[in-house]
């Protein structure tokens, strides 16, 4: 059902961004891969050929994600699904050597989304049909046992947050034909933490999931049926 979709990664070039990347290429969608990091993004496109596509942009920054969109829309005149992904690591720890890491992690993990999905709103609502699908965390699923952020308060925040704006989102477009999705996993053994300048627990712990079987998660969320909709789900290690 995804096959020849135009979708729009965030967060593409590691982690779980490039697997759900390699998983919806390799499905014969074309996916447009946003990262800050352009030494990190250019050789994540090439590994995954001409259905990807690479666009250098800190979502961050409100004029790289305006004209990241108007270079969206030459890319391809229809969205069908957004995919906000990109987020950073915060702990209470890594805060008290640098509290600025506090701002950075709003301003990726939320203020950023929203500016990315502000950016592409009027073109997902003109069309028949499209699919907002934010990558949030358990950190703020009210009933897990897994939401415990007593040492990373402010990333916790962040999360609730941008679950906030996500239910709001979903009641906002609810006359139109977006669907909007809240997507809830615990911890994933990718580079997250490694790139907040992480040097321990950081790999190969016994919480952590495998980022493909995430990624298989993501593309089941996408691809349900046009009369169903997985609002909102949580996934967690068994």
């Amino acid at each position: 059902m995804l096959q020849s979709q135009s979708i729009v990664v965030t967060g593409a070039a590691s982690g779980l961004g490039l697997a759900i990347s390699r998983q919806l290429t390799s499905r014969g969608c074309r996916v447009a891969m946003i990262d800050n990091d352009s030494s990190r993004l250019a050789p994540a496109v090439t590994s995954l050929g001409t259905n990807a596509t690479g666009f250098a942009c800190d979502i961050t920054d409100a004029d790289q994600v305006d004209r990241t969109c108007a270079e969206l829309a030459n890319w391809s005149p229809t969205i069908d699904v957004l995919i906000n992904n990109a987020g950073v690591w915060t702990d209470n720890e890594l805060e008290t050597v640098d509290p600025a890491r506090r701002k950075l992690a709003f301003d990726t993990n939320v203020v950023g989304n929203i500016q990315m999905t502000t950016a592409l709103l009027p073109t997902l609502t003109a069309q028949d049909s499209a699919h907002i699908f934010n990558v949030i965390s358990v950190s703020a699923d009210i009933v897990s046992p897994s939401n415990d952020n007593r040492l990373w308060s402010t990333y916790g925040a962040t999360k609730w947050a941008l679950a906030g704006y996500t239910k709001t989102l979903r009641e906002q477009l609810a006359n139109t034909n977006v669907r909007v999705s809240g997507f809830f996993p615990a911890g994933i053994d990718t580079n997250f933490y490694e790139n907040a300048g992480k040097s321990s627990g950081i790999h190969d712990e016994p919480w952590m999931m495998d980022p493909n079987d995430i990624a298989d998660i993501v593309l089941f969320m996408l691809s349900r049926p046009a009369g169903v909709h997985i609002e909102s789900l949580t996934v967690v290690k068994a």
